[in-house]
């Protein structure tokens, strides 16, 4: 990476695996700036390996350092034009929420056949009146 990468120093702490491992590059184009950010990269695999070269440039020995997937980007612009990549390890993944919304356009990506949440957005909107006679409002079904 030379001069235009830089990863942060891994630091066990308790005898346990770093959470976070932070990735930068610099020197890019702004031009690239703008597609790095329209990109979805978060939730991607990265692998930080250390690769001992021989003589003829092959690799002889590979071991990873660090596993896991993008959480966050983070972007500079100016002179420097760098990237920043956050990767969280499996452990601190499970800790945080899925990406996917509770709703029925959400869901049939996963599964097209299940139209379990297909009433969602009018239970949002759908007035509730606890405990009185009153009635709600006529539920559409679709």
């Amino acid at each position: 990476m030379g001069q235009f990468g830089k990863v942060e120093q891994v630091k066990e702490q308790n005898n346990t695996s770093p959470q976070q491992l932070i990735l930068s590059l610099s020197g890019f184009d702004s031009l690239l700036i703008g597609d790095v950010m329209n990109e979805r990269s978060r939730g991607r695999n990265v692998r930080l390996m250390l690769v001992a070269i021989n003589q003829e440039g092959k690799p002889e020995i590979a071991e990873i350092i660090f596993a896991g997937q993008i959480s966050t980007i983070g972007v500079t612009t100016g002179e420097e034009n760098a990237v920043a990549v956050t990767v969280s390890n499996r452990f601190e993944r499970r800790s945080m929420g899925l990406p996917d919304r509770f709703t029925d356009a959400s869901w049939r990506k996963r599964k097209s056949d299940d139209r379990i949440f297909r009433y969602v957005a009018q239970m949002a909107e759908r007035a509730i009146y606890w405990g009185s006679k009153k009635d709600a409002p006529a539920f559409v079904y679709k």
